[in-house]
């Protein structure tokens, strides 16, 4: 990032008053909602039927995995087929899932086996889904409009981030799992109406290539941007993972509250991550100095959340680390994209979707395993190590590092 990557991007007003991208916004948000709606609902059904914080990341694992294990045939389709039609399938795939999951629940058959199984059918439809979508964000609007169309929709997607838990909270509070999951079926057939009505640009460097993925990675690997900016994203993400797994054991064992206050924290952190966003929007220069800034920043705020002994403290800290999370995250996304040709950005931005979503398996089962054995606290003083660290490293080491 010491190279500069610059440009003037028009007000965040006029990109959202574009005819395509201003419904596809619209559309991805209520989308994002009701997928929140699912994952606070599944996680705290696990978490009642069980008592235990390690299913729960067993859960979370299921819905992340798929990203690791079908990148190679995920990014090479969103370069070879329409993303647009490609995004219907996957979210058509997405609503049988939670339409499923609404008629077990519905039968009072649901069981811990079934949410899991279900988990990774919407991972797998979850990992076409991303590289199709952050590909078809850049021929929505114009070149020029493109760092201010991401943090839009990055602000749109965290501002569904800091809703969708509550309302999904208070939904399973009050009409319980079974509303949950229909709500979230009729989100994504919301999204798939939005798809049939816009009409993408046509890019003229939409055509098939040979490139493998493994071509894709030795690509990345001997561009050290674009390397840095994909580790930027791992780190951020592999911190920020956690509170989506813990999040019902320390509201109950740490605040003792119920355990679906576990959303409002969810919540707040998506209301950093959106204040996060909104800053890092009016950057037109990243640089090493800024995004490790907000990777330490991140650190900070898990840190203060994995020592509070109380809600206020704890909240106050989910939103830092929200804050630093979408800041790191925004500013490499944005410089990816731009540095990235078209015809290479599906299979590029599959491995961003490794990058961003792909360690949550990992993360997801580690930090439940920590909390089931050392407790809740552990699992998030230990997780918020590598974006403090990684913070540091960039920050130390920025002469000899070129991002």
């Amino acid at each position: 990032m010491d190279d500069e990557i610059t440009c003037r991007p028009p007000s965040l007003l006029g990109v959202l008053k574009n005819r395509t991208f201003g419904p596809y916004v619209l559309g991805a948000s209520i989308s994002n909602i009701g997928t929140w709606f699912q994952n606070i609902a599944q996680s705290v059904l696990v978490y009642r039927l069980t008592g235990s914080t390690f299913l729960v990341g067993v859960v979370n694992f299921s819905m992340f995995i798929g990203l690791l294990v079908l990148a190679p045939w995920a990014g090479p389709m969103a370069d070879r087929h329409d993303r647009r039609r490609l995004l219907l399938v996957t979210q058509f795939a997405a609503f049988s899932v939670s339409l499923a999951l609404w008629v077990v629940v519905v039968a009072g058959a649901e069981n811990a086996n079934f949410v899991i199984c279900a988990a990774l059918l919407m991972g797998a439809a979850t990992a076409f889904s991303v590289p199709a979508l952050q590909s078809l964000l850049p021929v929505l609007v114009p070149v020029s409009h493109l760092s201010r169309a991401l943090s839009l929709n990055a602000v749109s997607f965290n501002l569904a981030r800091a809703i969708g838990p509550v309302l999904g909270a208070a939904v399973v509070v009050t009409l319980g799992f079974a509303w949950a999951f229909l709500l979230n079926a009729v989100s994504f057939l919301v999204f798939v109406i939005v798809l049939l009505v816009i009409r993408p640009q046509k890019s003229a460097d939409n055509v098939v290539e040979s490139r493998k993925l493994r071509d894709t990675v030795l690509m990345v690997r001997q561009d050290s941007r674009l390397l840095g900016f994909l580790v930027v994203v791992a780190l951020a993400s592999v911190t920020a993972d956690p509170i989506n797994t813990i999040g019902p054991e320390f509201a109950t064992r740490i605040y003792g509250f119920e355990d679906t206050f576990s959303g409002w924290m969810i919540g707040v952190f998506g209301i950093g991550a959106v204040a996060g966003a909104l800053v890092v929007s009016n950057v037109e220069i990243p640089s090493v100095s800024l995004v490790s800034s907000m990777l330490i920043v991140e650190g900070v705020g898990m840190l203060i959340f994995g020592f509070s002994e109380g809600p206020v403290l704890g909240l106050a800290g989910l939103g830092i680390a929200g804050f630093g999370w979408l800041g790191a995250v925004m500013l490499a996304t944005t410089a990816t994209h731009v540095l990235v040709a078209d015809q290479h950005r599906g299979r590029v931005m599959a491995l961003w979707g490794i990058a961003f979503m792909g360690v949550r398996p990992i993360s997801s089962l580690t930090s439940g395993l920590l909390a089931s054995t050392g407790g809740p606290q552990l699992a998030a003083l230990l997780f918020a190590l590598p974006a403090v660290l990684g913070g540091v490293y960039l920050a130390v080491s920025r002469s000899k590092v070129s991002l």
